[in-house]
């Protein structure tokens, strides 16, 4: 089983994967995993990403359940936002686009964590996080957060309120992605 967490940032997503990590054993994918190297663009991280992504599906296929704390779907939101907001061409943004959709991966499990910008926001400033000089402004989370409104139809995503104590939502994917009996919650 394949499960995504995509969706705003600091809205719960790689708090509830490592927790199901450890209780299910899981094999897990997450962006922080990849360094953003010094000199290196929007685009050129994003390239990379996706060849990560694509290697570590090779090399997974055949586990039990496999998490995705951002994963292929929240590829098609990121290139977006990065062109919306100026930091992608829109020729990095479609090359980007075809060569996620070459990948050709589907699965049900699309949970989406979310929460309004100013919430981000205000999370990131009080967290121990390092410096986002790109995502972490109001106008870009704003239209990340749009974006993701909009997504979440499209690819059918179950969405999660980032707001909820940390109990109350793991309860919630537990049920969302049928590894809890519905009565024993």
């Amino acid at each position: 089983m394949i499960v995504e967490f995509l969706g705003m940032p600091r809205a719960g997503k790689s708090t509830q994967t490592n927790l199901l990590k450890d209780k299910f054993n899981a094999k897990v994918f997450t962006d922080r995993e990849i360094p953003f190297n010094e000199g290196e663009t929007v685009y050129d991280f994003n390239n990379r990403y996706l060849d990560y992504l694509e290697i570590f599906f090779k090399e997974n296929a055949k586990e039990d359940l496999i998490l995705l704390d951002r994963g292929y779907y929240d590829c098609k939101i990121w290139p977006q936002a990065h062109y919306i907001n100026g930091y992608m061409s829109k020729k990095e943004r479609d090359f980007l686009f075809n060569k996620r959709d070459k990948l050709d991966i589907n699965y049900e499990n699309k949970i989406m964590f979310m929460v309004k910008p100013k919430i981000a926001l205000l999370r990131h400033k009080q967290g121990n996080f390092p410096p986002d000089s790109i995502v972490m402004k109001e106008d870009y989370l704003n239209s990340l957060f749009m974006l993701y409104i909009i997504y979440s139809k499209e690819i059918n995503a179950k969405l999660i309120d980032g707001n909820a104590p940390v109990e109350e939502v793991q309860d919630k994917l537990l049920r969302l992605i049928n590894l809890l009996p519905p009565e024993s919650i």
